[in-house]
């Protein structure tokens, strides 16, 4: 089985680098040429699923119609951003002026943020759980591939979860916008192997 991961479009807030969190934002002309792009090079790559699983907010919807995968799309709430409270449509330098250790406090596994209801380790939980519904569901119908379409802060959070990472470690992999994870069955749940990626670096807002 084969789970892959695929962040949204580049957004309106990913350019003025505000944070997101669960608010409904419109992608920007190249986000949308970045997820058609996309698409193109997971089914070039063979990555051709059986259903496409979203995020129900309107920038990873958006950005799954846009793949032109085969296959439905299916709303799935596991995988809807991380409401981020008072922190929403701010830049990083607003919040260390109003919020100060916020940022850092955001990749801490017991931490709410503030107005919001979500620690990093709900979010981790609820996501996991989410991948293994898709894996089963895929596994049961005969398909060897689940694709996904969410946000940097739910794949933040699954992998410092599967990879046993502390707050101050990075990534193996930019969560780039309109960017592919592939990842393969471990141990500790999945792992990822392989980045395939239309978009930029981009912004990572931690939703």
């Amino acid at each position: 089985m084969i789970i892959c991961l695929i962040r949204h479009g580049e957004t309106v807030f990913n350019r003025e680098e505000r944070m997101q969190g669960a608010r409904d934002i419109d992608l920007t002309d190249r986000g949308r040429a970045e997820a058609a792009a996309l698409g193109e090079q997971l089914r070039v790559a063979g990555l051709a699923p059986r259903l496409v699983y979203t995020s129900p907010v309107k920038r990873a919807a958006e950005t799954a119609r846009l793949l032109s995968l085969p296959g439905p799309i299916i709303d799935h709430p596991a995988f809807r951003a991380r409401g981020l409270g008072d922190l929403e449509g701010l830049t990083r330098s607003e919040i260390r002026e109003r919020y100060p250790g916020a940022l850092e406090r955001l990749r801490q596994w017991d931490w709410v943020p503030p107005g919001g209801e979500e620690t990093l380790r709900d979010l981790f939980d609820r996501a996991a759980a989410g991948v293994e519904d898709v894996a089963q569901a895929e596994a049961a119908a005969g398909s060897p591939l689940g694709v996904i379409v969410t946000h940097s802060g739910v794949l933040e959070a699954l992998l410092r979860g599967w990879l046993d990472l502390e707050p101050h470690q990075g990534l193996p992999f930019p969560l780039k916008n309109a960017g592919a994870l592939v990842c393969t069955p471990s141990a500790a749940g999945w792992r990822p192997v392989q980045m395939i990626a239309a978009g930029e670096e981009g912004f990572v807002d931690h939703a």
